[in-house]
Order: C-alpha cells, then sequence, then structure tokens
C-alpha cells in the first residue's frame, strides 16, 4: 500500500532529470542560465507581448526543465523577453 500525501493522493514519482549531454538537456540549461534572477511573470508577459501568446508559467518550467522544446516560432519572443539574440539561447558546447 502507497502512503498518501497530506492532501490524500498518492505521491508523484520522481522525476528524471533531462542529461545534460543532450541537445535538449543544454538548451534547458542554457535557457535557465540566461533567466537566472528575472521574474517569470515579468518574461511571459514580454514573450506574450511579443506575439507567442501560448505560453503558461508551466509550459516554461518545462522548457527550463527539458521536458520539451518551445516552437521555432517563439525564439524570437523568447530572446526578446530575456534581453539576448535568438543565436544566444543555443548552446555552443
Amino acid at each position: 500500500m502507497v502512503a498518501l500525501a497530506k492532501n490524500g493522493r498518492a505521491p508523484m514519482p520522481a522525476k528524471k532529470p533531462v542529461p545534460q549531454t543532450s541537445y535538449s538537456g543544454r538548451f534547458a540549461e542554457n535557457l535557465r542560465t540566461l533567466r537566472a534572477g528575472r521574474d517569470v511573470d515579468k518574461i511571459l508577459a514580454s514573450i506574450e507581448r511579443a506575439g507567442f501568446k501560448r505560453c503558461s508559467k508551466a509550459t516554461y518550467y518545462n522548457w527550463e526543465a527539458g521536458k520539451t522544446d518551445p516552437p521555432i516560432s517563439a525564439l524570437p519572443a523568447i530572446a526578446r523577453a530575456l534581453g539576448v539574440e535568438v543565436s544566444d539561447l543555443f548552446p555552443t558546447k
């Protein structure tokens, strides 16, 4: 029998980190580094103002975790929100 959490639900399985050796993992790590110390809500508002309307906080965090990759059409908006060039979003390793 599984022990239930305080909310009465079964605990979530441990998340497997994305290997930093994969391109998605390096992109995610680079995205986290570029955002460091910035307010996610302000970044999301900037991404939406730049024309990419389908960016929730969960979506952005999935990009940073390497679970999903942003669509190519969102890259200019992400770069503008972070104050960098699109090429700066990509790892150089």
